[in-house]
């Protein structure tokens, strides 16, 4: 129950942002699905049609493979929007508060492993300077995760020292 005025503008922000990051989550859901998957898809289609459907099936699976990154971070737009919506509800010292910001750090940790693991073997012809700068980019967000796991554990701590004080009190 919202009982201050900082309780309201706690659930205010937090519908903001649960609505910012299903937006977020709808664009790049459709972005993934129409930029990265409907080509392979519509090539896949015609060439089983045609009779190749073994390297069809191969380049399909490549490019699937080159977009299990971006599902992560599908994953973690969603963790942000269940997180975001707990704080809508005035519940920012929550057990489940501490489980979605735990969820959300491992989305961005699955995220930056699996960028880092399927960039060297990504079709392209990359230079060493931006495949350099991507592998920066995946090694950041992989510690922005561990970041925000870690924050996960302080707010579950933080949530069973409220929950003991609140059964004092």
């Amino acid at each position: 129950m919202m009982t201050t005025l900082d309780d309201m503008a706690v659930g205010r922000s937090g519908r903001r942002l649960a609505d910012l990051f299903g937006w977020l989550f709808g664009a790049g859901a459709f972005l993934l699905v129409s930029e990265v998957l409907y080509r392979p898809l519509k090539v896949f289609g015609f060439s089983l049609a045609g009779g190749a459907s073994a390297d069809a099936f191969g380049s399909f699976a490549e490019v699937l493979v080159g977009a299990l990154p971006t599902a992560a971070l599908l994953g973690a737009m969603w963790s942000a929007r269940a997180l975001f919506r707990g704080f809508e509800g005035g519940d920012v010292l929550a057990v489940e508060t501490s489980r979605r910001l735990s969820r959300l750090g491992d989305w961005l940790v699955v995220s930056a492993v699996l960028a880092i693991l399927i960039a060297p073997t990504a079709p392209g012809g990359l230079s060493i300077e931006s495949n350099f700068q991507g592998l920066l980019a995946d090694l950041a967000l992989g510690c922005v995760g561990l970041a925000i796991r870690l924050l996960g554990r302080v707010f579950s701590s933080a949530a069973a020292i409220k929950a003991e004080h609140d059964q004092i009190i």
